[in-house]
């Protein structure tokens, strides 16, 4: 695991409960999920990458989605188990992605702004592998600043954030098969006063 994702990982490992709260507080990402759920049939199976306390698997699970959830960090797990007992939790990092199955969604919230530029296509890569004809897969981001090491809300042990540009993202996807069929853009208020675009991007197989 890189130093980047250590540090990282170390830092959700110790703030997993006060992030939970922040997730379970901010109904812009709750209503997002929700709008994906909606584009799956009952027992449509569900693939959460980097799931963390498990509040995007709760929603989905309870639209009556099959979920299977990965992340880094052991606390999250435990959490993603207690939010979502339905779920099958696995301890992975997102961008070491091999499943022996395809999904009829996945779900990438937020997950890599986590990662290098690089570690990122590798993942998206291995999404469009794993995502069945005719699938979805939610993708959330943010743009606006340089990568690097940040204090948050939740932590005040350092996270690595990386940004991307819509258009990027959307070249990369479309060239791995996965037409945006949805982009929304809210802003978020930083605890410095400061807004950070935040992306909410739906794809097609």
């Amino acid at each position: 695991m890189k130093e980047s994702a250590v540090k990282t990982t170390d830092a959700y490992n110790l703030s997993a409960k006060e992030y939970e709260k922040v997730i379970s507080l901010n109904q812009t990402y709750l209503e997002q999920i929700q709008q994906f759920a909606e584009l799956f049939q009952n027992g449509d199976e569900i693939l959460d990458v980097g799931c963390g306390p498990g509040k995007n698997a709760q929603i989905l699970s309870n639209n009556g989605l099959a979920i299977t959830g990965l992340d880094s960090s052991s606390a999250m797990i435990e959490l993603a188990k207690e939010n979502c007992p339905k779920g099958n939790f696995i301890l992975s990092e997102a961008q070491s992605l091999r499943m022996d199955k395809k999904f009829k969604g996945i779900c990438l919230s937020f997950i890599i702004v986590h990662l290098s530029d690089t570690d990122a296509e590798k993942l998206l890569q291995s999404v469009s592998e794993h995502i069945e004809k005719e699938g979805y897969v939610y993708l959330s981001f943010m743009t606006g600043k340089e990568a690097g090491f940040e204090i948050t809300s939740f932590s005040s042990n350092k996270i690595f954030f990386n940004y991307y540009e819509p258009d990027y993202i959307i070249s990369v996807m479309e060239q791995k098969g996965l037409k945006n069929i949805s982009h929304k853009m809210y802003g978020y208020t930083e605890t410095d006063g400061s807004i950070t675009d935040e992306h909410f991007m739906i794809f097609k197989k």
